[in-house]
């Protein structure tokens, strides 16, 4: 069975121990997390990246995970995938035969599989926009669906981006975005907060 929301754990707390307790296995912020060939993967605490190798254009963002959702294959070979723990993540790795043996477990990842699918579908959209500025509202959004938090001045997003992080996503450069953000922060249409996160105010 997949695993349900629980209270925010500590992070200090010793790898191995969750390895026993929980099959949990904690990735640092930063950290690419090693996919083996197939299976998925359930985000239990924090925020991953998934970026897929393009030959024109390298490494390209195709989205995000937040807690209770999947990523992975069960039949292809996920080296074409690299999944980057944004904060510190902890994950719960599913092998096939694990998936075969328990229907109930299949029919809930087969779910989670579908909205992926939207969501990977819903980056594309953003990225085939022309405009940078509709590109970059258009991602703020799903964020703000996504990772978002009410906070007393808007939507705090739970993961720290950075101008790069967004320009990669929305295939821009860096100075581009750097602008764009000046002017929705003129517009009163975002700010960050002390720690380096995104208010974002519509």
């Amino acid at each position: 069975m997949l695993l349900s929301d629980r209270p925010a754990l500590n992070l200090q707390l010793e790898k191995k121990k969750y390895r026993e307790e929980q099959y949990l296995d904690l990735y640092q912020k930063g950290e690419e997390i090693p996919l083996v060939n197939s299976g998925l993967w359930q985000v239990y605490q924090g925020v991953v990246q998934l970026n897929r190798f393009n030959q024109s254009q390298g490494e390209v963002v195709i989205g995000w995970v937040t807690p209770n959702h999947v990523f992975g294959s069960t039949v292809n070979n996920n080296s074409a995938y690299c999944a980057i723990a944004m904060t510190d993540v902890y994950v719960r790795h599913y092998q096939p035969k694990e998936i075969i043996r328990n229907p109930q477990l299949a029919r809930q990842l087969l779910s989670e599989l579908s909205y992926r699918l939207v969501k990977s579908e819903q980056m594309v959209a953003i990225t085939s926009l022309r405009k940078v500025e509709d590109r970059l509202l258009g991602l703020l959004t799903m964020l703000k669906g996504e990772m978002g938090h009410p906070v007393a001045k808007g939507t705090r997003l739970t993961a720290r981006f950075t101008h790069q992080n967004i320009a990669d996503a929305i295939c821009t450069t860096r100075v581009t975005v750097t602008r764009v953000f000046g002017d929705l922060q003129n517009k009163g249409l975002l700010e960050f907060d002390s720690d380096r996160h995104l208010i974002i105010k519509f």
